[in-house]
């Protein structure tokens, strides 16, 4: 799984609440990194299964700024959009930008373990 949020409490709870679901989990602070790293994955034969990304990253690049290119990368790959700052239409927006889901912050483990096996189990993984 790769997790692109830049704010470090976030970025730490998630994966913790990722790992304890089972997810190898790569991290990234910045968008740059998040494609390094699906890069180097890929590279090494170990795709990831899905990936969480922030839509805004203060001082960097974010999920919005990098989707393309990871999906250049990764056609087939599940892409979570999270974010926090929801306006009417979003998610419509964020399906034709290319991601798979909206994950709406603030969210609980429940919610993102949800979201994370109905978008796996739509693309069979």
């Amino acid at each position: 799984m790769l997790l692109l949020v830049d704010e470090p409490e976030v970025l730490a709870t998630t994966c913790l609440i990722l790992e304890r679901s089972g997810f190898e989990t790569a991290k990234a602070a910045e968008g740059r990194r998040a494609l390094e790293l699906a890069r180097e994955a890929r590279a090494a034969g170990k795709p990831f299964s899905a990936a969480l990304l922030d839509l805004t990253v203060k001082g960097g690049l974010g999920g919005g700024d990098i989707i393309a290119d990871l999906r250049r990368e990764e056609p087939r790959l599940p892409v979570v959009a999270c974010t926090g700052y929801i306006t009417p239409g979003l998610e419509k927006d964020l399906l034709k930008q290319g991601f798979t889901a909206l994950l709406p912050k603030p969210f609980t483990g429940r919610t993102l373990g949800r979201l994370l096996a109905s978008v796996l189990a739509e693309t069979g993984d």
